[in-house]
């Protein structure tokens, strides 16, 4: 088993096999979880969960697509993990191979309350809401102020290891220039920022949107856009622009489309009120967002170097970026 710089990376899925039990292996080690093991060399995600569920259980499945759940937390080592599982169903009859200690099919209350780890046990519900639900598992509506504690508790993890660092040539006469860095792998809060019981003490939100996404019951994704707010310097005092000021989704939900459906709902209801443009800000370390406002056709109209103090080779800029709804 091979591993890639930055990030520990590993991937496997969720099982499900005849009359829905769940198929678990207890590691060498004695935990009890689900087949994964790292990427190799020139491996993606799906390559590898395919490869170690086929090397630690003998069988050949298909992942079913919508479904992904993604965790980060620190090995025994102290070295950052991330963990990347998907859902894929079973026929027949699982083989033991020498990469584990020992196969368990489980019902699900059983397998839940085996699993060693809480991270495994959050991508068993998931999942099984998932098999039984499909993409219906997933809900998406408009809130009011009274969810912000909901909306509060979904975390703002931002895995970093590059960051887009900014040169000025000629002080800056010469353009800025953006150039893909590497950096020491760090979890970074966004939500230790602040939190959206902070938003009612410093503006009047009456002409603000918010919205969420569920996982069943559980809160997995928060989104919040201003328009047309005295205070918002965001705004530029413009009536034709909106601020998407807040968007989260929990990583145990990357790669579901979550962020995707918030921002829509952002862009319809904004689009309802005459507004044409909307405004958004990240940070320069922030690849996934990056990433992801490109994808939604959004374009970068505004560096600032010092938007966050000043600025060393290392510091992060802001980057404003504009879509149009």
């Amino acid at each position: 088993m091979g591993m890639q710089a930055g990030f520990e990376r590993s991937s496997g899925a969720v099982l499900m096999g005849p009359e829905g039990r769940y198929l678990l292996v207890r590691e060498k080690l004695g935990h009890l979880g689900f087949p994964k093991g790292h990427l190799e060399a020139g491996e993606d995600h799906r390559q590898a969960a395919l490869r170690e569920i086929r090397e630690e259980t003998g069988l050949e499945v298909e992942l079913l697509p919508g479904f992904r759940h993604r965790s980060y937390y620190r090995g025994g080592t102290g070295r950052l993990k991330e963990l990347t599982l998907f859902a894929a169903r079973y026929t027949g009859s699982p083989r033991q191979t020498g990469e584990v200690a020992q196969l368990l099919e489980l019902p699900f209350d059983g397998a839940l309350g085996a699993l060693t780890f809480q991270n495994s046990r959050q991508a068993l519900e998931s999942a099984d809401r998932f098999f039984r639900l499909g993409e219906e598992a997933l809900s998406f509506r408009r809130v009011g102020e009274e969810s912000f504690p909901l909306y509060g508790s979904v975390p703002m993890l931002v895995p970093v290891e590059g960051a887009l660092e900014v040169s000025a040539p000629e002080g800056g006469l010469g353009g800025l220039r953006l150039l893909l860095a590497p950096k020491e792998p760090q979890l970074r809060d966004l939500g230790a920022l602040g939190s959206p019981l902070d938003w009612k003490q410093r503006f009047d939100l009456s002409r603000w949107g918010f919205f969420m996404a569920f996982d069943g019951e559980r809160p997995v994704g928060g989104a919040a856009v201003a328009v047309r707010t005295p205070g918002v310097l965001m705004l530029e005092g413009r009536g034709d622009l909106a601020v998407l000021w807040d968007l989260r989704v929990d990583p145990g939900c990357s790669g579901r489309g979550v962020g995707r459906r918030l921002l829509q709902l952002c862009r319809d209801w904004a689009l309802e009120l005459g507004i044409r443009l909307m405004k958004i800000e990240c940070q320069s370390n922030n690849l996934p967002a990056i990433g992801f406002y490109r994808r939604m056709g959004a374009q970068l109209g505004a560096v600032n170097r010092y938007a966050y103090g000043d600025p060393g080779p290392a510091d992060e800029a802001q980057l404003i970026w504009y879509l149009r709804l």
